[in-house]
């Protein structure tokens, strides 16, 4: 389904606000610190029920208020449903054409997103744990609930070996190795699922944004060496790797055969991404693995995906910049933020361009010309 329809109040920046979105793309243009981001993190909250800046509810409530309301209204093939999020200090509560909602999973089903930020740069960046995010991103859009499961289970079983290792209780180990096997088994089974899937991909829609060279991706588990097809063999793999830096392991009291020490490597032209990319190239590969999670999401939800994208277009020179243009309007639904000064017009008659000013927005420079409404 889209979302056809937003009405917020108390949310960031918006006293109140109402956007119609009636085109494939539309764009919210004006200068830095106005709302346009808000906006969108309005929109990823109606259909994911959390923010994709800020792990608090309260910390999108408008100043003052006591919390903040979000209405969706979703059309499709299927018909209209309305999809609202209220939430403050107490948390959230969402309902689906009035009925509430005791999780995300039904609205993510219904309008799966997938969002740019100039954050995602760091997908590019040295460390491996943002890409062990996504990669856990993509295995949850198969397997959801399972993959979520074991990865807490994971932290869990490595904080009670961090704590043996610590006192030197290297006999209680044992037993805890062997569930840390056994959950680290299906995990580096999926991760490596998602990034084979990634490799599939990621070349062909990097070079589509005009990325110069040639991109890779490769799953670099702790355990070493590639994960074994078969359970059982992924475990003993696991378990002997275990054994071969117990000794490491007890003289740095803390564990080192773990899933959140997996390693997710980019390269570009043979060489890490980071020794390589300039940044403009960085920022096209992160479009492109999103670009990648987009097409994933398509597949995996059945549903086309609501792309989110967030100051996109700045650091790219003229070619690059009409190279996103193109993959943007092949999206199914667009919502992005640009600069006054970006060249949009290639977007043509499919897209609409709202211009939003100090927690306003319209379609002509300052603020809308009709009252708004505060009745919800």
């Amino acid at each position: 389904m889209r979302i056809e329809g937003l009405v917020i109040q108390d949310f960031r920046n918006y006293a109140w606000a109402a956007v119609e979105f009636a085109r494939p793309v539309t764009a919210l243009v004006g200068r830095n610190g106005q709302g346009k981001t808000n906006l969108l993190e309005a929109l990823y909250v109606a259909s994911t029920l959390q923010s994709f800046r800020s792990a608090r509810t309260e910390d999108v409530v408008r100043r003052g208020a006591e919390g903040f309301f979000v209405r969706a209204r979703l059309g499709g093939p299927a018909g209209e449903r309305t999809a609202t999020v209220q939430g403050g200090a107490g948390g959230l509560t969402a309902t689906l054409d009035g009925r509430c909602l005791r999780g995300s999973g039904e609205l993510r089903s219904l309008v799966p997103a997938v969002v740019f930020s100039p954050e995602d740069l760091i997908l590019a960046g040295s460390g491996s744990e943002p890409r062990r995010r996504y990669l856990d991103r993509l295995a949850a859009l198969t397997q959801r609930a399972s993959h979520a499961d074991d990865l807490r289970r994971a932290r869990r079983v490595t904080e009670q070996r961090n704590r043996l290792l610590a006192r030197r209780a290297t006999d209680a180990l044992e037993v805890w190795d062997q569930q840390l096997a056994v959950t680290y088994a299906r995990i580096a089974a999926r991760r490596q699922q998602a990034a084979a899937a990634v490799a599939a991909r990621l070349h062909d829609t990097y070079a589509r944004l005009g990325g110069p060279g040639v991109v890779g991706c490769a799953y670099r588990p702790a355990f070493g060496g590639e994960p074994e097809p078969d359970p059982g063999a992924r475990e003993e793999q696991i378990l002997k790797a275990l054994a071969r830096r117990r000794s490491q392991e007890i003289r740095a009291a803390m564990s080192l055969v773990v899933p959140q020490r997996d390693e997710v490597v980019l390269d570009l032209d043979g060489r890490p991404v980071p020794q390589q990319a300039s940044r403009g190239e960085a920022r096209l590969l992160a479009l492109a693995l999103r670009g990648v999670e987009l097409e994933l999401t398509r597949g995996a939800a059945g549903e086309p995906p609501l792309l989110l994208l967030d100051d996109v277009l700045s650091e790219l020179d003229g070619i690059r910049v009409g190279r996103v243009l193109d993959f943007i309007q092949g999206g199914d639904q667009v919502v992005l933020t640009a600069l006054e000064t970006a060249a949009l017009g290639e977007l043509g008659a499919g897209a609409t361009v709202y211009r939003v000013e100090d927690g306003w927005l319209g379609p002509d420079v300052g603020r809308p010309k009709v009252d708004a409404p505060r009745s919800l």
